[in-house]
């Protein structure tokens, strides 16, 4: 699973905005570049958001706990990697 900055905006400014469209706007994008980011993620992650006619919200997090990977691979300070439960994985 890897994250770079844009999907992670993109995440955060569509659940926040509750719209594809409106995100995209915020980002200067096409909605189909940010329905195509999301779906990416969504590949790595499962499904992040309840689409409806209204727009979009941020499904329930609740999946297994997501290692702790901090850049170059190293572990998290205590010779092994520790887990972070954000609810991503699944």
């Amino acid at each position: 699973m890897d994250l770079d900055i844009g999907q992670v905006r993109a995440l955060v400014v569509a659940s926040e905005s509750g719209s594809f469209g409106r995100a995209a706007a915020q980002l200067y994008m096409s909605q189909q570049a940010l329905s195509k980011r999301i779906a990416r993620l969504e590949t790595s992650l499962g499904t992040l958001f309840t689409r409806s006619p209204g727009g979009v919200t941020l499904t329930a997090l609740d999946g297994p706990p997501v290692p702790c990977c901090p850049p170059g691979g190293s572990t998290c300070g205590t010779g092994s990697t520790s887990e972070i439960s954000c609810g991503f994985g699944r």
